[in-house]
C-alpha cells in the first residue's frame, strides 16, 4: 500500500503528509511543562526586575504640607443691591460657600502667583532645565499642570474646615509652596469676592452730576431769556407788589373821592358868595350911644325909671344902636366897599382842593398803570411757572439720585477699605510646616515591578512550553495521538 492508496475503512488515517498534530495538554501536563521552563522564567524574570529595582531605588522620598483653613459667612456673601433695598441681606447656603472657596484654591491664578513668588526653578527644577521647554508660557503651564497633581484641597462633610495638603521632594518647599498657596488664595479672593463696586457707583454719580450740570444751565438759559434773578422770590416779590398796589389804589382812589367832593362843595358855597362887600362906614353913631348911655346913667341918678327925660334918652339910644347896624349908616357917614375877603379865601380853598383833587387823580392814573404792568408781569410768571417747575423737578430728582450714588459710593469703598484689611471669615486654623517624615513609592513600587517581572516570566516560560516539540507527559501524548503508552523511557 502506498502513500496514494487510502487506507482500509475503519482505520484512522491520520494527519495528512506533512502536518503535525499539536499536543493535546492538560492543566498537569501544562504545570509540568513550565517546570521544566523554570530556569528560563526565572531569568526572564530577573533579567526584567533588574532594572526596575534600580529605577525603584532611584525614587525621591516625598514630604507632604498640610494647613487647614475655617471658613465663616462673611460679609462678601451678603447681597447688597447697588440701586433700591430689593433682596437686601440675602446669603448662600454655608455648604455653597464652601465649594466656592475650594474652586478659589485650585485656581490656576493662585496657582501661578504662588510659583511666581516660590520661583518655577525652585519647585520644579527638572522642567526649568527641560530642554523641551523653549518659552517661560509653557513653563509655567506644565508648573501649573504638575502642581495641581501635588496640591490637595478637601474638606468633610458638615463641617466648615477645609483641609490642604502638597507634596514635594524637599520638606521646606513643601512648606513654602504651601503657605505661598494660602496667601495667595486670600489676596486672590478679595479681589474676586470684594470687587471695586465704588468705581460703578462713582461713574454713575458723575454722569448724574454731568446731567446735574446741563439742568442747571437749562434754568440758567430759561431765567436770562426771561430776565428774571430768581423765579420764586421775583414771583413772590410781584405778587407782593401787586397786593401793594391794590391796597395803595383803593386808598388813592378813596383819597380822589375825597378831594373832588370838598371842591364841588367849595365850588358850591363860593358861587353863593359875593365879589364885593363893604370894607367900613365912617360915622359919630358910636360916640353919640356913648354919650346918651353915660347920660341915662346921669338921669337914673336923678329921676325916676319912666320919667319924660328918660323915656327921651332911651329913645335916642335905640336910635344910636338902629343906626350902629347899618340901617341908616349911609345917612350917618361915608361907606367903602371892595373885594370880598371871604371870597378869596374860599378861592384859595378852591385852588387848593383842586390842586388835590389832580393830585390824587394822577395818582390812581399811576396806580393803575403800576397795576397793569405788575399784574402783567405776575401773569408771565404764572405762565413760565409750569415749565421752571419742571425743571425743578428734574433738577430735585438727580440731585436725589447724586446723593443716593454718593452715598452708596462711600458705603462701597468703606466695605472694600474694611474687607481689604482682613479675611474675618476666612481663618488659618494653622500655617504649614516642613514635615519631618517623608513618604516613599519604594515598597508599592517594588511589589509592582516583582508582579510584573513574575508575570513576564511566566508569560514567556508559556509561550516556550507550548512551542516545544514532544508531549512533556505520557498522558498528553496519549491524549493527543489517540494510542496508549506503553512504556516511557527514563532520561
Amino acid at each position: 500500500m502506498t502513500r496514494d492508496t487510502p487506507p482500509p475503512a475503519g482505520i484512522d488515517p491520520g494527519p495528512p503528509p506533512g502536518w503535525r498534530r499539536r499536543p493535546r495538554l492538560g492543566p498537569l501536563d501544562l504545570v509540568v511543562a513550565l517546570v521544566r521552563e523554570s530556569w528560563l522564567m526565572a531569568g526572564v524574570a530577573l533579567a526584567v526586575l533588574v532594572p526596575l529595582v534600580l529605577l525603584i531605588l532611584a525614587l525621591p522620598r516625598t514630604y507632604t504640607a498640610e494647613s487647614r483653613l475655617i471658613v465663616l459667612l462673611g460679609q462678601e456673601y451678603v447681597f447688597t443691591p447697588r440701586v433700591g433695598d430689593a433682596g437686601r441681606g440675602a446669603v448662600p447656603q454655608i455648604e455653597e460657600v464652601i465649594q466656592a472657596e475650594i474652586q478659589l484654591l485650585r485656581s490656576p491664578v493662585v496657582a501661578e502667583r504662588a510659583l511666581r513668588r516660590v520661583g518655577v526653578a525652585r519647585v520644579f527644577p527638572d522642567l526649568a532645565r527641560s530642554p523641551a521647554i523653549s518659552d517661560e508660557a509653557t513653563l509655567m503651564g506644565e508648573a501649573r499642570l504638575a502642581l495641581s497633581r501635588d496640591f490637595g484641597v478637601g474638606t468633610a462633610p458638615r463641617t466648615t474646615v477645609i483641609s490642604t495638603s502638597l507634596r514635594h521632594r524637599d520638606p521646606a518647599i513643601a512648606a513654602e509652596l504651601l503657605n505661598a498657596l494660602l496667601a495667595e488664595y486670600l489676596a486672590h479672593r478679595k479681589q474676586v469676592l470684594v470687587p471695586n463696586e465704588a468705581e460703578p457707583l462713582a461713574e454713575q454719580r458723575r454722569q448724574l452730576e454731568i446731567r446735574l450740570a446741563e439742568v442747571n444751565t437749562r434754568i440758567e438759559d430759561f431765567l436770562r431769556r426771561n430776565s428774571i434773578a430768581d423765579f420764586e422770590t421775583n414771583r413772590g416779590a410781584v405778587a407782593a407788589l401787586t397786593g401793594t398796589i391794590v391796597a395803595d389804589l383803593a386808598q388813592a382812589q378813596a383819597r380822589q373821592a375825597e378831594a373832588e367832593g370838598r371842591l364841588a362843595a367849595l365850588r358850591t358855597r363860593l358861587e353863593a358868595m359875593p365879589a364885593s362887600v363893604e370894607l367900613f362906614a365912617e360915622t359919630n353913631a358910636g360916640q353919640r350911644l356913648v354919650d346918651l348911655q353915660a347920660e341915662r346913667r346921669q338921669l337914673l341918678a336923678r329921676y325916676r325909671p319912666g320919667a319924660r327925660a328918660l323915656v327921651d334918652v332911651e329913645r335916642r339910644i335905640a336910635e344910636a344902636e338902629a343906626m350902629m347896624a347899618g340901617e341908616a349908616v349911609a345917612a350917618s357917614g361915608t361907606v367903602r366897599r371892595g373885594a370880598n375877603p371871604a371870597r378869596q379865601e374860599l378861592e384859595a380853598l378852591v385852588g387848593a382842593a383842586e390842586g388835590d383833587a389832580r393830585a390824587a387823580r394822577a395818582r390812581v392814573a399811576e396806580l393803575v398803570e403800576q397795576r397793569t404792568r405788575t399784574e402783567a408781569g405776575l401773569g408771565t410768571l404764572t405762565r413760565l411757572q409750569p415749565e421752571h417747575q419742571a425743571l425743578l423737578r428734574e433738577r430735585a430728582v438727580i440731585e436725589e439720585g447724586v446723593r443716593t450714588f454718593a452715598a452708596r459710593e462711600q458705603e462701597a469703598r468703606s466695605l472694600q477699605a474694611l474687607a481689604a484689611q482682613a479675611n474675618d471669615n476666612i481663618r488659618l486654623i494653622e500655617p504649614a510646616t516642613a514635615p519631618v517624615r517623608g513618604q516613599s513609592l519604594r515598597l508599592p513600587a517594588f511589589l509592582a515591578a516583582l508582579v510584573f517581572a513574575g508575570l513576564t516570566g511566566l508569560v514567556v516560560g508559556l509561550v516556550r512550553a507550548l512551542s516545544r516539540p514532544g508531549f512533556p507527559t505520557a498522558a498528553s501524548a496519549a491524549r493527543t495521538l489517540g494510542l496508549p503508552v506503553l512504556a516511557v523511557p527514563r532520561g
